[in-house]
């Protein structure tokens, strides 16, 4: 009898495991989620890019859909960014925020409209980082003027 329980114990186990790899592996990356959601929302995205630079805020300007938020970083600057915000997860100094920018001057440019320093190629994309510590973002373009970002601090 205990042979059998510790075999059932084991498959159980298995099967388990089995399954949260199966769910882990089926899980949408934040890109992914992310990039799907641009596209399927790029005109509305567009429309309030170009809203927010005319105006020069965001207020009353409302993001589509699962978007989480619009700013306007830079509006001083030679280079203004709107941001739009899609997610983010984790507490504290594990945090990671993942969205898209409308940057008119079609520059790479990061989380919060920011141009670190110091970058590299990363895939199809370029990777911030700071060589003192573990902050990152990475960049890549979706389109002209479009750049996903996830920033990692």
């Amino acid at each position: 009898m205990a042979r059998k329980g510790k075999r059932r114990l084991w498959v159980l186990l298995a099967a388990a495991a089995i399954l949260l790899a199966g769910w882990h592996m089926g899980r949408e990356s934040p890109q992914d989620r992310v990039t799907a959601r641009f596209e399927a929302d790029r005109p509305a995205l567009e429309k309030l890019a170009l809203l927010a630079l005319e105006q020069g805020n965001t207020e009353e300007l409302t993001p589509p859909n699962d978007w989480k938020g619009i700013m306007l970083y830079g509006k001083y600057a030679d280079t203004p960014v709107v941001e739009f915000s899609f997610d983010g997860s984790g507490l504290g100094s594990s945090t990671a925020y993942w969205g898209v920018n409308y940057v008119p001057d079609d520059r790479p440019l990061g989380f919060q409209g920011d141009a670190w320093d110091y970058w590299k190629a990363q895939g199809e994309g370029r990777l911030y980082y700071e060589p003192e510590g573990d902050n990152t973002c990475y960049v890549q373009r979706l389109a002209p003027c479009w750049y996903y970002y996830e920033a990692r601090f």
